[in-house]
């Protein structure tokens, strides 16, 4: 089993690996324009993975419900949070190239560069992509363990100790996550119609193991809390567990349309034509389009969870059955032709409406302002003394990355500071960083102050050293604490519509500046003019907290006569309807 290890697994590959990095990142540089630099948090678990593990002991690994993949990002963050980012990367290119040596041993022949090239482009370009990249690592990390385990039954002579290993590695992916415990087990049935003899007999016995261990993880789930088997009783909690036939079959629906487009359809379906055609490889393109789908069931037990994040998990395996053409006796020339034009107008439709990437750009959203924030570290360091303290506002709609990057900027600090993020709804102290609510902070008390904007760039600097500027910073308290309003007077400057006028007295509501609330507000109402609930929503919410539930009434009455299928306008009525009484 040396020949099984990483060693192997890159030796002689240099070439597929380069190959399958050029296009990760040509994809998400340019298909998603412009959004990907590895070291670049792009959501707040990865900092969490740096953050959480430090100090954990074996026994609070082993009742994590990802505990294999909980110790692999502790272990890798042990370095920094980036080398965290940098795994990912690492394990999503490593996924791909297990592939490319799985249909090697599959096919007996080397597979085609043009179609390596074609699978690449197909798999990277998917509007989904980039979610799964960001918020999905322990999917990423269970394929990993998942497709070794295949790539040891092709490659080797299978007898009770190699069916030992391959068992460990599926228990490894599923206590990473459950992802592809359904499809473990498909693999295993399909080996079994397609072996005979010996092979066989070790494809049930991999079968029955596989089955045992999915259950017994499923057992360990349960007990610890797992959302995938944990049976919430409150139906509107995003974890809440269905196993009804028809919201199983919506919710699985809605991953294979986000998962196969027209394109991908076409490209399975002319494959699957040729192997008909040459009878070769059909059931191994079945399997490898059961295996793949069989990866939504878990995802599709959550009704109210229906996100986009899991859509790619099934993607590269329903996409790879493309590779079995290299071994098909074929006019090379026609069918690359006509597989190029697939790609051209997948390329050209898709792409050029950008519908479903514009559905999925509040993904990448965190790391663009982080990369604006990062432009203004060096003026931020140049400006701060050993003992300082600092206050940095205006960054609340980071999705928390940028709160929890603190602990980036503070190891890049060379000298001690007492740095303070102003957050919305959230406390935390951690060693120089600590994350405070807007209440609970005087600004006066701070001698450097940085104010950002919502795009993670810097607006304002402060120095509180002398009375002058402390009357300075006391005149520009709501600018320094919400400098989102000054953004919000500008563009109403520019386009007064209800929306903006909203968007202001929502702010001022959040701060109980109950005046500038109601002013904003009531433009808001009259310009909406009866077509959107919102503002009658929230001006119903102001009347609740000024105690005017009459009035209060009224709007969320309003609210629910323009939509009457929002739950919380309807929660808001009933709850004033109780003050009244």
């Amino acid at each position: 089993m040396k020949q099984a290890s990483l060693k192997y697994l890159l030796k002689g590959n240099m070439g597929d690996i380069t190959l399958i990095f050029i296009c990760y990142f040509l994809s998400l540089r340019y298909i998603f324009p412009g959004y990907f630099n590895p070291v670049l948090p792009h959501h707040s678990d990865q900092i969490d993975y740096y953050r959480d593990f430090q100090g954990n002991t074996f026994w609070d690994f082993f009742v994590s419900s990802r505990v294999v993949g909980d110790f692999l990002l502790s272990l890798v963050g042990m370095v920094s949070y980036q080398s965290i980012l940098l795994f990912g990367i690492a394990v999503t290119i490593l996924n791909i190239l297990l592939i490319f040596k799985i249909y090697r041993n599959i096919i007996g022949n080397n597979i085609s560069t043009y179609l390596k090239l074609i699978f690449l482009l197909l798999i990277f370009s998917h509007p989904t992509f980039y979610i799964n990249y960001t918020y999905d690592i322990f999917s990423t990390i269970a394929l990993f363990f998942f497709l070794v385990a295949i790539l040891i039954w092709y490659k080797y002579e299978i007898n009770l100790r190699k069916s030992i290993f391959i068992s460990l590695f599926v228990l490894l992916s599923l206590l990473t996550k459950e992802t592809y415990g359904l499809s473990i087990i498909v693999f295993f049935i399909f080996q079994v119609l397609i072996n005979k003899n010996k092979k066989r007999k070790y494809a049930i016995y991999l079968t029955i193991s596989s089955s045992l261990l999915l259950i017994l993880t499923l057992i360990r789930s349960k007990i610890i809390g797992s959302a995938f088997v944990s049976f919430s009783p409150d139906k509107d909690s995003p974890y809440f567990v269905s196993y009804d036939i028809i919201s199983l079959f919506k919710t699985f629906l809605y991953y294979l349309k986000g998962g196969v487009n027209f394109y991908i359809i076409s490209i399975i379906f002319l494959v699957f034509m040729l192997s008909i055609v040459k009878k070769k490889f059909i059931l191994e393109i079945i399997m490898m389009l059961a295996i793949g789908l069989s990866a939504y069931i878990p995802y599709s037990v959550l009704p109210n969870h229906v996100v986009p994040h899991y859509v790619w998990v099934a993607v590269p395996l329903i996409s790879s059955v493309i590779l079995v053409l290299s071994s098909i006796n074929i006019d090379k020339r026609v069918v690359n032709s006509i597989l190029t034009l697939i790609l051209i107008l997948n390329f050209t439709t898709t792409l050029g409406y950008k519908n479903d990437y514009t559905d999925n750009m509040w993904a990448v959203f965190p790391e663009n302002v982080n990369k604006n924030i990062y432009k203004s570290l060096n003026f931020v360091k140049e400006h701060i003394e050993p003992e300082d303290k600092v206050l940095i506002t205006g960054l609340y709609n980071t999705e928390e990355t940028w709160y929890k990057s603190m602990y980036f900027v503070k190891d890049t600090f060379d000298i001690k500071v007492n740095l303070t993020v102003l957050n919305t709804g959230i406390e935390d102290d951690t060693k120089y960083t600590k994350l405070k609510n807007i209440g609970n902070v005087n600004i006066e008390e701070y001698n450097k102050i940085f104010v950002y904007d919502t795009d993670g760039i810097l607006k304002k600097y402060y120095i509180n050293s002398n009375s002058e500027e402390l009357e300075i910073i006391k005149e520009h308290r709501v600018q320094i604490l919400y400098p989102e309003i000054n953004t919000l007077l500008k563009q109403l400057e520019e386009n007064d519509d209800w929306y903006l006028n909203m968007e202001l007295g929502k702010k001022y509501l959040n701060i109980k500046d109950f005046a500038n609330a109601e002013s904003f507000l009531l433009k808001a109402v009259e310009k909406a003019k009866g077509e959107n609930p919102y503002p009658s929503y929230f001006m119903g919410q102001l009347k609740e907290s000024m105690g005017d539930y009459t009035i209060a009434l009224s709007y969320y009455e309003q609210a629910i006569k323009i939509d009457d299928s929002n739950n919380y306008f309807f929660d808001s009525l009933e709850r004033v309807k109780a003050l009244l009484n």
